[in-house]
């Protein structure tokens, strides 16, 4: 769990494949927001109905299966609308399970179009957004005062894999770039998998920040 200010979130490492859920709560409110739901958001609820709040948006970073296969679940008991840059609304689909032996997914129901600007809070602060392709066409971060939803972008010591269907490493190698110069080093970085990092610290130590690779 990590504190900003007057808000809480919190990480629910989920399966099948050790993805990272985040429910995100405020001080002084009952609406709660949650990030890529995946294989078991029945946690996500349990701790929801627990603090009775209520879930009425969902955000996802990108259309790969491991973070949508749990927003269902959560529209069946909260009716939460969804919502996903509408360049990654093709990997949305029943059968993209099937190349891991995963077959008839749980499809979120209607999906909406993301402001690519930024999103509300219930709290009213706002989360600013950044387009970040390279993991997948539509894929992106939501930047908020010292931390930053980067889904499968950044990784502790690595990046997000470029081989999965709408991968691209130049296109991965320009938002890597973006993130470093437009991000105050000092950010939290709440990745899609995987340890909580900083931005400074992936930039010392990463190999994928390094020059060598970014700009090669």
């Amino acid at each position: 769990m990590k504190k900003y200010q007057k808000i809480t979130i919190r990480k629910f490492e989920q399966p099948p494949f050790g993805t990272n859920s985040y429910l995100m709560s405020f001080e002084g409110e009952k609406e709660a927001i949650v990030f890529d739901p995946s294989g078991d958001p029945e946690r996500i609820v349990k701790k929801v109905n627990e603090e009775n709040l209520q879930i009425k948006k969902i955000y996802l970073t990108h259309g790969h299966l491991d973070h949508w296969i749990g927003v269902k679940k959560i529209q069946d008991v909260f009716n939460s609308s969804v919502y996903l840059n509408e360049k990654d609304y093709h990997l949305v689909k029943k059968d993209s399970g099937q190349m891991f032996g995963l077959f008839n997914l749980p499809m979120p129901k209607k999906i909406k179009k993301l402001n690519l600007e930024k999103i509300i809070l219930p709290n009213g602060e706002s989360l600013k957004i950044l387009e970040t392709p390279g993991h997948s066409p539509g894929h992106v971060i939501f930047i908020g005062k010292s931390y930053v939803l980067c889904g499968d972008l950044i990784f502790n010591g690595s990046i997000g894999r470029m081989d999965l269907p709408g991968g691209d490493e130049k296109e991965m190698k320009n938002s890597l770039k973006a993130v470093i110069n437009k991000i105050p080093h000092n950010y939290d970085l709440l990745p899609g998998h995987g340890p909580t990092t900083d931005l400074k610290t992936e930039i010392e130590y990463n190999v994928y920040l390094k020059e060598d690779w970014i700009n090669n």
